[in-house]
């Protein structure tokens, strides 16, 4: 099982069902499970609506190719190999250290895949809890006590806050665009795994 905590849907969504795809055809795993918010916090965040309508919309493709995958993602949505699951609580307020107390169900969940992805950058805020720490501050430090599994975060830089960068980087980043942290030009991935106990 691999969880995928969804963002922005659209061209986004597009490939973040290819990048399920190859997982499955890899068979590094046999079930994704997708997590779109129920009602968007952004105007262009997934939810499950824009999900199933992609998948219409790539099955019904006049290119053969594109119908052909379509085709291959309903039947995995036919099969439970690809599901959807909506939950409250990625449209709440709360940070993501709060889900054991907020959320445990949903905790419990995220701790049942081999990895838990997610995307963007509103995501990445609710991890870090939107706080502007020292840039060099561990990522695994900067996102709490929330440590459901393995997780990885794929974000395009749209805000003044992140963790995990090595010394001597934010400066870097600034001496090309001076406002690094906002332009979109920069990107993380930064990888988490639960404290050994």
């Amino acid at each position: 099982m691999l969880d995928i905590v969804l963002d922005n849907a659209g061209f986004e969504l597009y490939f973040d069902l290819c990048l399920a795809d190859l997982l499955l055809s890899a068979k590094i795993v046999t079930q994704v499970r997708f997590h779109p918010k129920n009602c968007p916090w952004f105007v262009s965040d997934t939810n499950p609506r824009d999900f199933h309508w992609m998948i219409k919309v790539t099955h019904e493709s006049t290119d053969p190719s594109l119908s052909k995958i379509g085709a291959r993602w309903q039947k995995y949505v036919d099969e439970g190999k690809f599901t959807v699951e909506t939950d409250e609580f990625w449209t709440l307020s709360y940070e993501f250290d709060k889900m054991k107390t907020a959320a445990p169900a949903l905790y419990s969940k995220l701790g049942e895949s081999v990895l838990v992805i997610f995307k963007g950058d509103l995501n990445y805020r609710k991890l870090v809890a939107d706080i502007n720490r020292p840039f060099t501050t561990p990522f695994s430090e900067a996102i709490g006590s929330f440590h459901p599994n393995k997780l990885v975060s794929l974000r395009t830089m749209k805000c003044d806050v992140a963790a995990g960068l090595q010394p001597g980087q934010a400066e870097q980043c600034a001496k090309i665009t001076p406002k690094w942290l906002i332009t979109g030009e920069f990107a993380t991935i930064q990888f988490d795994q639960p404290p050994a106990s």
